[in-house]
């Protein structure tokens, strides 16, 4: 009879896939180490599916990782790290060198048998990682456990058939990042002409060969002679919201009045709330009702949401983190789209743009 660590055959008696415990098996190697520690890595420092370290990783606890109370995973150079924590992530790396690492993070110690990479593909590969995150246990955290792990089988061919698919496939990607590069590159330019393009219509006019005079703000420079600057307030509603206490039940209702946080600045229409809040908070709450078509302007924050604008495009109230701004005259859409970035920035708007 096969031996439980003897992978299965064919008829024709060919090997395809042994346990995954049998070719690399785990390190239960422990430490008294946190995330302050030099080499520490952690499931956030591991990008999904690529099994590369993220360039700007920093060190730090992610919740749920049992790492924060100080102990950590011994691992070395030639190990395969696999994450158990929300397995869906897809989070497995090839350790190049020594260090330690988050007690989410399995340890594997590949046998000579199996080539490392060939098992971190392996592992990568959706069949995989499905069936590993059907395994798992806990709504909020969903954890896969080593003994189901562990039981389950990979192909083995030859180990010089490994090899050639782990360089195959080292080959194939690398020429795929680079081109996700050049495609990021000319997307960002192409964002970059966009904005100007907007900037340019916004604050210059159609009619390049119009009579210019100065703005009276430095931000801004010349503009048409017959445009005026005048004050906010003159030719909006501007306002901004709250948000009710999260620990009042009485204030949130899934199907209530629809509220918005700071992230819908980052869609070009917004549509579909955050939360719902109930009467009771529109009520006892500074939680202005908005009708739209309006702006919507991040205020706080860093880069992903201040100075960014969305158009709201249904009744809903805000947070106190962003700014709200009706046009007395409803302009068009794409006006709208500029106003907020103006606004947000600079505290001025154009009168004969769009009005």
């Amino acid at each position: 009879m096969m031996g439980s660590h003897e992978g299965t055959k064919t008829r024709r008696g060919e090997e395809v896939g042994k346990r995954l415990k049998f070719i690399a098996p785990l390190r239960n190697e422990r430490t008294d180490a946190t995330s302050e520690h030099a080499d520490y890595l952690g499931l956030e420092n591991i990008q999904s599916w690529t099994g590369k370290l993220l360039p700007s990783a920093t060190s730090g606890t992610s919740e749920g990782d049992d790492s924060a109370g100080g102990t950590a995973n011994v691992f070395y150079s030639g190990d395969v790290l696999f994450g158990k924590l929300r397995p869906y992530l897809a989070k497995a790396f090839h350790a190049d060198k020594d260090g330690v690492c988050s007690t989410e993070l399995l340890v594997l110690e590949p046998q000579p048998d199996i080539h490392p990479r060939f098992l971190l593909y392996s592992m990568l590969s959706p069949d995989f990682v499905g069936q590993v995150d059907a395994s798992t246990f806990g709504a909020k955290m969903p954890r896969a456990n080593w003994e189901f792990i562990g039981s389950m089988k990979l192909p083995t061919p030859a180990y010089e058939t490994q090899r050639l698919i782990a360089d195959y496939l080292d080959h194939e990607t690398a020429r795929i990042d680079a081109l996700v590069v050049e495609k990021e590159k000319m997307l960002t330019l192409l964002e970059e002409k966009r904005a100007a393009l907007i900037s340019r219509a916004v604050t210059r006019g159609l009619d390049e060969s119009a009579p210019q005079k100065p703005s009276g703000l430095d931000w801004l420079g010349d503009i048409p002679a017959h445009w005026e600057i005048v004050p906010i307030k003159y030719v909006a509603t501007v306002g901004n919201g709250s948000t009710p206490a999260v620990d009042n039940s009485d204030y949130w209702d899934d199907e209530g009045f629809p509220w918005m946080n700071s992230s819908v600045v980052n869609m070009e229409v917004v549509t579909a709330a955050s939360r719902g809040v109930t009467d009771k908070a529109l009520k006892e709450c500074h939680l202005p009702i908005i009708s739209p078509p309006a702006v919507l302007v991040g205020i706080t924050g860093q880069g992903k949401t201040r100075g960014m604008a969305s158009v709201l495009m249904r009744h809903a109230t805000i947070n106190q983190h962003l700014a709200y701004l009706v046009p007395e005259r409803k302009p068009p859409f794409f006006t709208q789209r500029r106003l907020g970035g103006v606004i947000a920035n600079e505290n001025g708007f154009l009168s004969g743009v769009g009005f």
